[in-house]
Parts: C-alpha cells; sequence; structure tokens
C-alpha cells in the first residue's frame, strides 16, 4: 500500500550567483526516505526539473501538476524562449518524460541573445 506525501518543486536563489535553481539533491533524498518506507511522493511542481525527479522515482507519483491554472492565463501557450513545450499534454491527458540527456529543454537561444541585459564576459 502506498501512502503519498509531497514535497513543493519550488526553485530557490543560489546565494552566490543569485540564480533560480531546482533542489534536485534534497528533493531525491525525500523521494528516496519515502520509498524507503514504501510510500509515493508528489512532486508539487511543473516544468524539465518536476519531471526529471518524477522520472528518476522508483515509485512514481501518480500526478504530474501544471500548475495553478488561472482563468486568463493561456498555460498551454508556447514560451518565447523554448523552441518546444517541455511538458506537452498528449491526446490522453498525459504528460510524456522528454527522452535524451539533460532537461532536453530546447532553448532558442536566438531569442534569449536578443533579450539579455548584460553579458557577464
Amino acid at each position: 500500500m502506498f501512502a503519498p506525501c509531497a514535497i513543493p518543486a519550488t526553485p530557490a536563489r543560489d546565494s552566490a550567483t543569485g540564480v533560480k535553481c531546482l533542489l534536485y539533491t534534497p528533493a531525491l533524498k525525500a523521494v528516496h526516505l519515502a520509498e524507503s518506507f514504501l510510500m509515493r511522493l508528489e512532486i508539487h511542481g511543473n516544468g524539465a526539473g518536476a519531471l526529471q525527479v518524477l522520472g528518476a522515482m522508483a515509485i512514481p507519483g501518480e500526478y504530474y501538476e501544471q500548475g495553478l491554472l488561472h482563468p486568463h492565463v493561456d498555460y498551454d501557450a508556447q514560451r518565447p524562449w523554448l523552441k518546444t513545450p517541455v511538458d506537452a499534454v498528449d491526446e490522453n491527458g498525459f504528460v510524456s518524460l522528454p527522452q535524451g540527456p539533460g532537461l532536453r529543454e530546447d532553448l532558442d537561444w536566438d531569442y534569449i541573445r536578443d533579450i539579455v541585459v548584460a553579458d557577464w564576459h
């Protein structure tokens, strides 16, 4: 029998760089702790990082959270910095894990270069 427990997949800010990052190691530690008690752990959050944590689970979570949907925000609208969506929903309502190395975010580097405010080099 599986008992669900949950952790947030909230980005944290790295104190040295100021860059937002997901806390993969603590998330996986929580996953492994839950699995040691034969418990399923649910990830609260979305995006490539949450998908990869779900994919690393031996006892997978049941749900993938696409976020808190707002009636005036089109969640399915393409994000300008991505060439392809990371978490597209198929005709059966499922989100598949991206195949290949890394987070599999197909970044539009031309768009990113165009909006860069400062170059640190």
